[in-house]
């Protein structure tokens, strides 16, 4: 076989092969230009509804990988591959996954109604999931707490939207309410005024609402007796522990059989 031969083929069969190939990445190239300029219109679009930045990013993150599928099989088929095997093979890989995740499909569904709905924001003091924490990040699956002592927690959020969630930090203030139980035959109501002027000094506690000291009910080791302190809700560990130690100064020697369970407002 001479050379004239040689390059004969080579032009009957390379070089349409080599077009093609160019003309593939050429494809390729304006095609994922086409689609960075379409991510960036959605973004903007969906910055002037005032939609969540995470949820913005996930959106176009899935629009951007649905056309970018959508350009490969162009590719191939351009090329003159069959892409019917292509498309059994992702339907059945499609099913497989989605019968494996189908809890984190619900984790993303939960995900998708926590952004929209805002609940809680980053930030906030919650609890819910059985976590009680700071949220430090929300994702689609799963959101992230540091908790009060400081552990790093993942709580999946279909778990999370399907409990109850408690924001401590939504208002501005909260009422901390402390019961503690003094025993029967016990005169308590001399110090409860004693108490009251103690409560009053505490420096975190709210000057626009009275602080209160009431009888709640009777139980049959005494009566029990609940303070109400109206503090920010940023000082309420702070004034929950002060109420604590005014308490037990002041009613410690007259038979304090504790403080009970404190309730949260």
């Amino acid at each position: 076989m001479n050379v004239e031969t040689t390059l004969q083929l080579l032009e009957a069969n390379l070089v349409p092969v080599l077009l093609k190939f160019a003309g593939a990445l050429g494809i390729w190239i304006i095609g994922r230009k086409v689609i960075s300029m379409v991510s960036a219109v959605v973004v903007r679009g969906l910055s002037h509804q005032k939609l969540d930045a995470t949820l913005i990013r996930y959106l176009t993150s899935i629009l951007a990988g649905t056309l970018t599928l959508f350009l490969i099989l162009g590719i191939v088929e351009f090329l003159g591959i069959p892409t019917t095997s292509f498309a059994a093979l992702a339907a059945g890989a499609g099913l497989a996954i989605g019968a494996a995740w189908s809890g984190m499909l619900s984790n993303f569904a939960a995900g998708i109604f926590i952004i929209v709905m805002r609940p809680f924001k980053v930030g906030d003091h919650i609890a819910g999931g059985g976590i009680d924490g700071i949220v430090k990040e929300i994702g689609l699956f799963a959101t992230s707490f540091d908790t009060i002592d400081n552990v790093e927690t993942l709580v999946g959020n279909s778990r999370l939207f399907g409990e109850n969630i408690f924001n401590f930090s939504a208002n501005p203030w909260r009422l901390c309410l402390v019961e503690f139980q003094v025993a029967h035959g016990v005169d308590f109501r001399p110090k409860m005024e004693t108490l009251r002027t103690e409560l009053v000094k505490i420096p975190e506690a709210a000057t626009n609402q009275p602080v209160q000291i009431d009888i709640d009910r009777f139980t049959v080791w005494g009566p029990v007796l609940m303070t109400r302190v109206k503090c920010h809700t940023r000082d309420f560990l702070r004034v929950k522990a002060a109420v604590t130690d005014a308490i037990q100064r002041v009613f410690g020697d007259m038979g304090l059989a504790g403080t009970l369970p404190d309730k949260e407002a």
